[in-house]
């Protein structure tokens, strides 16, 4: 789990200054691609957290002791 964090946490304090650059040359281009691989990321860091987690455990029957 910290892995996967601190790779997320990294690129998505990469990402905001790249989000948040409207007024500099080039911006308009780069601020929206930003915005969609920053969605990308929180999408796939949840769904590696919280929802295969969850389905596995849904999808696997206990065994009985």
């Amino acid at each position: 789990m910290v892995p996967i964090l601190m790779t997320s946490l990294t690129t998505v304090f990469g990402l905001v200054p790249i989000v948040a650059a409207l007024d500099v040359p080039g911006g308009e281009i780069l601020a929206p691609l930003a915005a969609v691989q920053l969605g990308g990321l929180v999408v796939a860091t949840v769904a590696a957290l919280v929802l295969v987690p969850s389905l596995s455990v849904l999808a696997v029957p206990k065994a009985n002791p």
